[in-house]
């Protein structure tokens, strides 16, 4: 598969990024060893296959060519029920809430 859009989240030490266009976003597995972690607001035009996550599906990265850089999407904002159905997995997005000790 292909796949085309921005990365919204990227940490050198993980094997994997957030990728996300105008229908939603997704995880992409990559191998640390071959090639440093894609920057977040990096444009990137991905080549990889299907593969089943822990709870989503995602991409094993096989290629991947960087385009530029683009505006990172705003965050949608999500209500807690929102976040729990998982139906947003894989987007930029963000909550509010209270922290309690």
């Amino acid at each position: 598969m292909t796949l085309r859009g921005v990365v919204t989240w990227s940490d050198e030490r993980q094997p994997y990024f957030y990728l996300q266009d105008a229908s939603g976003g997704i995880c992409i597995r990559r191998d640390p060893g071959k090639k440093a972690a894609p920057a977040v607001g990096a444009a990137l035009l991905i080549n990889g296959v299907s593969a089943r996550g822990a709870f989503a599906p995602e991409v094993e990265l096989t290629t991947l060519a960087e385009l530029g850089l683009m505006v990172v999407p705003s965050a949608r904002a999500l209500t807690l029920e929102q976040a729990q159905s998982g139906a947003q997995e894989g987007r930029w997005v963000e909550m509010r809430g209270y922290l309690h000790r």
